[in-house]
Formats: C-alpha cells, sequence, structure tokens
C-alpha cells in the first residue's frame, strides 16, 4: 500500500471513529427539552451562541482534513 493512500485511510478511519462523539456533542447543545435544561443549554446557545462554535469547529476540521489528504496526494 502507498503512503498516500496509507495516510488518507487512517485519516479516514479517524473520522469514521470521531463521528459519534461529534454527533452525540451536537444533540447535546442543540437539544431543548423542558425547562431542568434552559440554565444549561438555552442560555448557553443565547448568549454565547455554542451551536454556531461547534458548527464553525466541525467546518475548519473538515477543511483541514481536505487540505491533508491533498498533501499526502501531492506528494506521490
Amino acid at each position: 500500500m502507498r503512503k498516500p493512500l496509507l495516510g488518507f485511510s487512517l485519516m479516514l478511519s479517524a473520522s469514521i471513529g470521531l463521528s459519534p462523539i461529534i454527533n452525540g456533542i451536537m444533540e447535546y447543545v442543540l437539544s431543548y427539552d423542558g425547562y431542568h435544561k434552559k440554565w444549561l443549554i438555552f442560555n448557553f446557545i443565547t448568549r454565547f451562541h455554542l451551536q454556531y462554535l461547534i458548527l464553525f469547529l466541525i467546518g475548519v476540521w473538515i477543511i483541514g482534513l481536505y487540505i491533508l489528504c491533498k498533501e499526502y496526494f501531492s506528494k506521490d
């Protein structure tokens, strides 16, 4: 197996491994089901825009993966 293909498969497997964690974070932040969570979740969403921060970080992570894959394939 060539080195670029190995690096790409490692990054892809890391992305698949981290997807349940990211899914759990997104469900926790974006969920709102009652007053018992209002002080924790709704306050962060309205004051600090936490869901936009997490979406931005996921976007940066995807762009970083794209750049890393491009670097691996350009060294071929």
